[in-house]
């Protein structure tokens, strides 16, 4: 995916759908998506768009 939190767009549905079935699922990230630009307000309580990007990941991840 091109950023940390787009497990959720396209395939969200297949990760809850295997894991409602029992597979045990990983997800691995390899950047922080630091690279890119965000509006000042969503970075509010983050130091970076790193940390609010894996914030967003784990979040997901959580729901999913």
């Amino acid at each position: 995916m091109a950023h940390p939190d787009d497990e959720t767009f396209g395939m969200g549905g297949t990760l809850a759908f295997y894991t409602h079935q029992g597979a045990e699922i990983h997800v691995i990230c390899m950047t922080r998506g630091e690279v890119g630009e965000v509006t000042e307000k969503f970075l509010e309580g983050f130091s970076s768009i790193g940390e609010l990007r894996e914030h967003k990941l784990r979040c997901a991840a959580n729901v999913l």
